[in-house]
């Protein structure tokens, strides 16, 4: 049985898997940033003070929706997450001493 030696690759062919590499490389780059800007400019945000609702016309950006509900959730979640990072360390502190 012989044994068979894996042939080495030429410098000339390192270079144009190097060259196709790039140009995978460019070419996901190129249309990543492409769908980003399609989808960005798909549709114009409305103007600011289109004049809906009471008062003056001077309506905020958002229409004046409260955010308070999600900020509690976001805030409870980043807390729980926090105490179980703190838990996991403290858990792997404890395993790595005995």
């Amino acid at each position: 049985m012989l044994l068979q030696i894996p042939r080495l690759k030429t410098t000339s062919e390192q270079g144009f898997e190097i060259i196709k590499n790039m140009k995978k490389f460019i070419a996901g780059t190129v249309f990543f940033v492409l769908v980003i800007v399609v989808t960005t400019f798909a549709q114009m945000p409305p103007h600011p003070n289109v004049g809906i609702g009471t008062g003056s016309g001077n309506v905020p950006v958002g229409g004046g929706a409260p955010i308070e509900g999600g900020l509690l959730i976001m805030l409870s979640l980043a807390v729980g997450y926090g105490a179980r990072r703190i838990y996991e360390i403290r858990k792997k502190g404890l395993e790595e001493n005995q």
